[in-house]
């Protein structure tokens, strides 16, 4: 199957099921900036399958990369809780505070990913740094960088997979 008849197939299928699977995704992580991220990955890994997607599967490809992804956020999500959880109990004495070695893995860890980010082009870095240490929304660093939100979104789409498709790769 041609690439651009497997496109022609995503497109549809994402006009056509787009809301329910941002519906979907809403619902299961109530958060609809990340929804909105998490709906573009699915149509994304959905062009990878390439010739694999057909107009007879691309539905049943769709809500199951839709339903993983939501899963692997719920995964993340409870793991990010649980550590800040530790950290701020840490913080308050109730439990003892993480290890030299735990230290040095987080140490390692914000390494590398400040020397990926240092290779992205400086507007992405930017982007990703507002929005990943200064907690800044989409809106916000648009406003402070005079982009679109549009350009904003793509810069961090862009930004975290490849932050986390190196850390993946390397941890």
């Amino acid at each position: 199957m041609d690439n651009t008849i497997s496109q022609t197939i995503v497109a549809k299928a994402y006009t056509e099921y787009g809301k329910t699977v941002f519906g979907y995704i809403v619902k299961h992580i109530g958060d609809a900036e990340d929804a909105r991220d998490l709906m573009q990955d699915v149509f994304v890994r959905v062009i990878e399958c390439g010739e694999m997607v057909s107009e007879n599967s691309v539905r049943s490809f769709v809500f199951t990369i839709a339903r993983n992804l939501v899963i692997d956020y719920l995964r993340r999500t409870y793991r990010r809780n649980e550590i800040e959880e530790y950290l701020a109990q840490a913080y308050k004495n109730e439990k003892p505070a993480p290890s030299a070695h735990e230290c040095m893995v987080c140490q390692q860890i914000a390494e590398m990913e400040e020397a990926r980010i240092a290779r992205m082009p400086k507007q992405r870095q930017k982007v990703y740094r507002m929005y990943r240490f200064e907690e800044k929304n989409a809106a916000e660093i648009a406003d402070a960088l005079s982009l679109s939100c549009r350009t904003v979104e793509c810069h961090l789409f862009t930004g975290r997979h490849y932050v986390q498709d190196y850390l993946r790769k390397t941890i």
